[in-house]
């Protein structure tokens, strides 16, 4: 091996692994983002942060909420574990 092959060796698995965190992060960021929104409790702009609550998901399993009636965008939970099955089908075919 010569010097500059040497040299190159640590570079290039700097640089993977730079390229690598960077890909995943570019992955997992808007996940875990959606995970950090789905406890706020503003019912009308998910994105200004009002506060933490977990009646988004008391809604899901059918337990009472303090949510306004403005809050639901789908008719039912019926709908919306329709479509979670219609999702899990399409991402397991």
């Amino acid at each position: 091996m010569t010097t500059r092959t040497r040299r190159k060796i640590p570079l290039l698995r700097v640089a993977l692994n730079t390229y690598g965190t960077i890909f995943l992060l570019f992955l997992y960021a808007p996940l875990l983002l959606l995970l950090v929104y789905s406890f706020n409790s503003n019912t009308i702009n998910m994105a200004i942060w009002s506060g933490f609550t977990f009646d988004w998901y008391r809604s899901l399993l059918g337990l009472t909420t303090n949510l306004g009636s403005d809050a639901f965008y789908l008719e039912s939970t019926d709908e919306l574990l329709a479509s979670v099955k219609n999702s899990l089908i399409v991402a397991s075919n």
